[in-house]
């Protein structure tokens, strides 16, 4: 049993070992998305910025203009894609930061809604809040809620079809958390993709009849949800969905109304790999091994 023992203990440093070294490759994975993605950004705004004035310049004509703005929207489309990597690469290496702040939900609620108005409009879609009465001011990192639902809200656009409906809608629970949610009557999604839709660069090939329907219709860097349930977690909280196909989709998410006092959040994964690190090194499990290893008298097992 000595013997059994003993080469459990140095499997599971094994294990520990490979879990570290995979921990740190994705380490040097995560800073190497933030470090390109910073390299892209920079001569991108260039080209945002010059397309822009193209657009806006009397020199040029109707279709010259229009090709203007094809350039200018699609660097602004792969400015997106890129700050979601960013996003998600500060995440994975747990160097999100958390900045809480009292602020009045409701306004961050109706902004967010008013910003996400003009492309909701262009689809003819109709978008309206509720914010319950009377809600008291929440501690809470507010640029994060602004972004959960800047991604929610663009995620309702773009998959409600013309002439659709969405409702944003925020309120305090019996339990005194957040419940901000946003529901729409678009394409739905299937009760077996629901899970997939949370996982990062993941979108639903099978969301809708006829297999890839959503392939290209509904481009994107498949990140936006993603980062959407990293961030409520980070916050102390999470998002779950209701949906059905052919119907609609409600994303629901819930934050306790008050955050904890830290300037960073150490991401899930390092933190229970430091745990485990800890654990090794501390020699807990030896220590264990050692107690089997002998009868209450002192002999041998």
């Amino acid at each position: 049993l000595r013997n059994v023992n003993g080469e459990l203990d140095t499997k599971i440093d094994e294990l520990a070992q490979v879990n570290m070294r995979l921990f740190e490759m994705n380490q040097v994975k995560s800073d190497f998305l933030a470090t390109v993605s910073h390299e892209l950004r920079t001569p991108l705004n260039s080209i945002l910025g010059f397309s822009d004035l193209l657009a806006k310049g009397k020199s040029l004509d109707d279709k010259q203009k229009r090709y203007a703005g094809n350039i200018e929207r699609s660097g602004r489309q792969l400015l997106d894609m890129i700050n979601d990597i960013l996003d998600l690469a500060k995440i994975e290496s747990g160097r999100m930061e958390v900045r809480p702040s009292e602020f009045d939900i409701g306004a961050v609620v109706l902004t967010q809604s008013d910003l996400a108005r003009p492309l909701s409009e262009r689809k003819h879609i109709e978008l309206d809040c509720e914010v319950a009465p009377g809600l008291e001011p929440i501690r809470q990192d507010r640029g994060k809620i602004e972004q959960i639902l800047n991604n929610l809200l663009s995620n309702a656009i773009k998959f409600t079809p013309d002439g659709g409906r969405i409702h944003v809608s925020a309120r305090r629970d019996r339990r005194g958390d957040l419940r901000l949610s946003v529901a729409d009557t678009g394409v739905g999604i299937s009760e077996s993709e629901q899970v997939a839709v949370f996982e990062k660069f993941r979108q639903g090939s099978n969301v809708l009849a006829g297999g890839n329907a959503m392939t290209r219709e509904y481009s994107g860097s498949g990140l936006g949800l993603s980062i959407v349930r990293e961030l409520c977690r980070l916050l102390g909280g999470d998002v779950t969905l209701e949906s059905e196909l052919g119907k609609g989709s409600e994303f629901t998410v819930i934050l306790p109304w008050s955050v904890a006092d830290q300037n960073r959040i150490e991401s899930p994964l390092a933190e229970e790999l430091r745990q485990l690190a800890k654990s090794r090194s501390d020699g807990p499990l030896a220590a264990v091994s050692g107690e089997r290893s002998h009868n209450d008298d002192g002999t041998d097992i």
